[in-house]
């Protein structure tokens, strides 16, 4: 109306790994990821995220194991607030295990939430974080009999 260009969405039948395609690009650039866990904590979740939300279930499964390891490079045994990055992270993880509905995604995320627990225990043992811990737990554990047919 005013002689501006107006901007043209074409849509594609090419899906999701055309060349030039958002996705294609973004894994790309994450597979060029260096440093070591602490550098990459938040690129991690960020990664997940964007599996989870392509339903790439088994990709963001990995990157928030990385990421939750990545979380406990910090001293998250003694600090509130890194217990709380670290339970974050690990309730994400316990929500897209019970999703997937995979026995080694469910298994993996039930270890590290039990090893958190116990890192946390001396110093969060009556904690509300540790109360959340236990009730991502028992959904796990739930999810697990489910996919055992228990």
């Amino acid at each position: 109306e005013d002689g501006s260009p107006k901007l043209v969405v074409v849509p594609t039948q090419q899906g999701p790994n055309a060349p030039g395609s958002l996705h294609k690009r973004v894994v790309e650039l994450m597979k060029k990821l260096s440093g070591t866990y602490t550098d990459n904590e938040g690129v991690y979740g960020i990664i997940a995220d964007f599996y989870a939300a392509t339903g790439e279930h088994h990709s963001a499964h990995e990157f928030y194991l990385k990421q939750e390891r990545a979380a406990k490079t910090t001293d998250w045994k003694n600090n509130e607030e890194c217990l709380a990055a670290v339970v974050k992270i690990a309730v994400k993880h316990m929500e897209l295990a019970v999703k997937m509905e995979d026995l080694q995604a469910v298994s993996q995320s039930t270890r590290m939430i039990a090893n958190t627990m116990k890192g946390a225990a001396d110093n969060f043992a009556s904690h509300a974080l540790m109360s959340e811990l236990k009730g991502a737990k028992q959904k796990l554990e739930a999810a697990q009999r489910a996919v055992l047919g228990a």
